[in-house]
């Protein structure tokens, strides 16, 4: 799987960086939560942002990140050494053992699979009976699954196209959910709060704009509009 924008993380790593939606997946850890210490793990958590700010939020809780790329994993090790960091495949169910997380969060990485249907059953499988998972991503409210292919101008179409964009749909995960015997979960709309501006050198890289009504949309230079929401899924006692 060719993914050369996730090269641009570790070159911009800066030490203590706080995206919008990370405050909004530990609202949502924290209703959870309460006072209990639990065992939390980020999965892809790339240079470790979103690890070390649930650590910082959470102090009685035990916080883990797990990342696939060895350059990423370096440079979240580097960048937070006061945070545990183990290398996983999100794909492969003997990367983290079963029942062994009471919440697991999965940001920016379910649209980099085709097949998503094995990378919800081993989240379900890690994390324990009456726990959450959060997947914060892209979904497509209508019923349609969509898959995205590109390729930079100039470079050619035998040497690989990119990935890590597919928007699937809420119904096709909820059918996958409740084959699964789990019928506690919700989409919960993401609405951005902040400007982004485009990136010179990346034009994968999201960026917003406002509609008539003042409310900003994620687009990209894939001419995607992306349909963020928080999967919040609870798996049964």
């Amino acid at each position: 799987m060719k993914r050369t924008h996730d090269n641009f993380y570790a070159a911009e790593a800066k030490r203590g960086t706080v995206k919008e939606i990370f405050r909004v997946i530990a609202d949502n850890i924290d209703g959870f939560a309460g006072d209990r210490a639990l065992e939390i793990g980020d999965i892809g958590c790339a240079t470790g942002d979103l690890p070390f700010y649930l650590a910082s939020r959470f102090p009685a809780c035990t916080v883990t990140g797990y990342e696939y790329l060895d350059s990423l994993l370096a440079t979240a090790r580097e960048t937070y050494p006061e945070v545990a960091f183990e290398q996983a495949d999100i794909t492969r169910r003997d990367s983290l053992p079963d029942a062994s997380h009471d919440v697991l969060s999965v940001s920016g990485v379910i649209s980099i699979f085709e097949d998503v249907e094995p990378v919800f059953d081993n989240l379900l499988h890690w994390v324990r009976p009456g726990g959450r998972i959060l997947v914060m991503g892209m979904f497509n409210p209508h019923d349609l699954d969509v898959y995205v292919k590109y390729k930079p101008s100039g470079d050619r179409v035998e040497d690989g196209l990119e990935s890590g964009w597919n928007i699937v749909s809420q119904a096709s995960v909820g059918a996958m959910l409740e084959k699964r015997g789990v019928t506690d979960y919700r989409f919960h709309p993401f609405e951005i709060g902040v400007d982004l501006d485009p990136r010179a050198g990346d034009p994968v890289r999201s960026w917003t704009e406002k509609d008539a009504t003042g409310r900003r949309h994620i687009f990209n230079g894939l001419n995607l509009r992306q349909p963020f929401f928080l999967l919040e899924v609870n798996r049964p006692a």
